[in-house]
């Protein structure tokens, strides 16, 4: 058996001195973060969240769950269902998060965590594809209030096993209620166990509440790579592919902080990556009754097309819609995912647009990129391929 190194971070007592010495930066590999603050809200079993996953590299990956009571941290992970390889950490905590490195690229691994008594069910996930690899990988928002619809699309995304998938915001209708967040991880958790196989990146929607709340920020564990060191705003790369989720619920204009990284990130990557796909929440251009983020559409448009982004991904409108090429960048309102669907009034922009509960379904390979929009009873609704 094999034990990997950890590193431990004591959320309550060291946060302001933290943030000054800079833990807030990037993770580094084969490290746990444990919180020794109690659960938010009460249940029985050996569980409060069941394991979910994020960050996944070519060698590594985060696997986060959350207990009733403070316990050790241990995981069974390996190639085989076996799980031959154990990660622990003895020091005792309720929210748990461990990264398990030196593994290998686009490989599947399965694990298992211990809850005391309990094991959480056997799941499974796939190590990053190298760079100029084929992979797919889902995007979809605004989940919040219809239960029932958001598992469906769950389901319906599992079906073709994607590299990871991508959250536009809204996941919940009040951020600032633990209960929501409780509904969030059952669904996510027991009732799919997607977020046990399927890493899961996200951004931030205005009802995440995150100017009044913590609680998002709280539950996920993503990339810190922000100009503040945080996981406000971040991008990561992914088989050649460069991905950016921006925060439309903060400072955006000309000259403010995630305005100047997004322009750093951008220049960074123009001349290495294949492609370029943005997600944030409030969409610069949509036919639905929210209508386009002028904000947005006048500080960071002009950055994407400059920069040659290929796809910005959005969300805040309940409905599909693609637009045609803007200054060679294609918008996609995103927002089929289980909140109550909006009336659709197709604009000059339009290409096409439905109000329907659906996915996005994206593969990439070295011809280029192919978007599917799937309706929530698995037909295809939109098709799209870029170069």
């Amino acid at each position: 058996m094999k034990t990997e190194n950890f590193r431990l971070i004591r959320w309550q007592w060291i946060l302001s001195v933290a943030v000054l010495i800079g833990f807030w930066a990037p993770r580094a590999s084969a490290q746990s973060h444990l919180s020794n603050s109690g659960p938010s809200w009460q249940v029985e079993g050996g569980f409060l969240k069941e394991p979910y996953l994020s960050q996944v590299t070519e060698t590594s990956i985060v696997i986060s769950w959350e207990t009733p009571q403070a316990i050790p941290s241990v995981v069974h992970y390996g190639p085989t269902p076996d799980c031959e390889l154990v990660y622990e950490d003895g020091n005792p905590a309720f929210r748990h998060s461990v990264e398990i490195d030196d593994l290998e690229p686009s490989r599947k691994y399965y694990y298992s965590v211990e809850a005391q008594t309990e094991q959480s069910p056997l799941a499974s996930f796939w190590t990053a594809v190298p760079l100029g690899s084929t992979f797919t990988f889902a995007v979809y928002g605004d989940t919040r209030t219809n239960y029932a619809v958001h598992e469906r699309i769950l389901e319906q995304i599992l079906r073709f096993r994607p590299c990871f998938a991508f959250h536009v915001g809204d996941l919940v209708a009040d951020g600032r209620k633990s209960s929501d967040w409780h509904k969030y991880f059952e669904i996510v958790g027991p009732k799919t166990h997607f977020g046990a196989n399927i890493p899961i990146y996200y951004a931030v929607g205005n009802h995440e509440y995150p100017r009044e709340s913590s609680l998002y920020y709280d539950h996920f564990y993503l990339p810190t790579n922000s100009l503040e060191g945080n996981e406000k705003y971040y991008s990561f790369d992914y088989g050649g592919i460069h991905f950016i989720s921006l925060n439309s619920e903060i400072e955006f204009k000309e000259g403010s902080k995630q305005t100047q990284w997004l322009r750093q990130d951008l220049e960074k990557v123009r001349e290495v990556s294949t492609h370029i796909f943005v997600f944030l929440h409030r969409p610069p251009y949509s036919c639905g009754p929210h209508g386009p983020e002028m904000g947005i559409q006048k500080t960071w448009c002009p950055l994407f097309e400059e920069y040659g982004v290929d796809l910005v991904f959005c969300g805040h409108d309940h409905i599909y819609e693609r637009t045609r090429s803007i200054n060679r960048v294609i918008y996609v309102v995103t927002g089929g995912g289980g909140a109550p669907l909006y009336e659709i009034n197709p604009k000059e922009w339009t290409a096409y647009a439905e109000s329907v509960h659906h996915f996005c379904l994206i593969t990439v390979s070295s011809e280029g990129y192919q978007l599917k929009m799937i309706r929530i009873d698995g037909s295809v609704g939109d098709e799209y391929a870029g170069r």
